[in-house]
C-alpha cells in the first residue's frame, strides 16, 4: 500500500480538508479584502466559516474518492 493510499484510508483526509478550508477562509475572507483596501464584513466572515468547512470536507471526500478509485484500478 503506497503512502498516498494510507493517507486517504485513515482520518488524515478529513484533517487535510479542514486545512484546505482554513487556508481558503483566511485567504478569501481576510487577506483578499485587506489587499483590496476593503473592510472585512463580520456578517460575511461568520457566514463563511461553515461554508468553507463544508467546502473543505467536500473537497477532501472527492479527492479521497478519486485517489482510492485510481489505486484500485492500478492494483
Amino acid at each position: 500500500m503506497s503512502n498516498e493510499i494510507r493517507t486517504y484510508s485513515n482520518k488524515k483526509w478529513f484533517l487535510m480538508g479542514l486545512g484546505w478550508a482554513t487556508f481558503m477562509y483566511l485567504f478569501m475572507e481576510v487577506l483578499l479584502p485587506i489587499s483590496r483596501d476593503e473592510n472585512i464584513d463580520s456578517k460575511k466572515a461568520l457566514i463563511g466559516i461553515p461554508v468553507w468547512i463544508l467546502g473543505g470536507v467536500l473537497w477532501a471526500v472527492i479527492t479521497r474518492y478519486f485517489t482510492l478509485r485510481k489505486a484500485k484500478r492500478n492494483s
